[in-house]
């Protein structure tokens, strides 16, 4: 995903500060996820997740008079996509490179 398809799903949340937090992993998995409590999260693919976090994070501290967006780094990560629907992400580390699975399960 370029920062241009990232900026046109933020543009859709009304404001940047509309975000919660950012969350990814601490590999090299180029997998990021926005969460927007009001609407669903974002799961985007991109090589330059780090840039892109980096900008989002700038332009939500401009728009939230300097407060810092959270960016949560961990190896399991749930979004919603939908009512009720929550899918989680898992990425291992192998000898071969990131593992990556992605899989639904239902909000309890």
């Amino acid at each position: 995903w370029s920062l241009r398809r990232v900026r046109e799903a933020v543009v859709s949340t009304q404001s940047t500060g509309d975000i919660s937090c950012v969350k990814m992993s601490g590999l090299q998995d180029n997998f990021f996820v926005i969460s927007v409590p009001s609407e669903y999260d974002y799961l985007f693919i991109s090589s330059k997740k780090i840039e892109i976090c980096l900008q989002l994070r700038r332009q939500y501290q401009y728009v939230k008079s300097g407060q810092v967006l959270p960016i949560e780094f961990k190896n399991t990560m749930e979004y919603k996509v939908d009512n009720g629907v929550v899918r989680v992400v898992r990425f291992t580390q192998s000898p071969d490179g990131v593992s990556t699975q992605v899989f639904d399960r239902k909000k309890p």
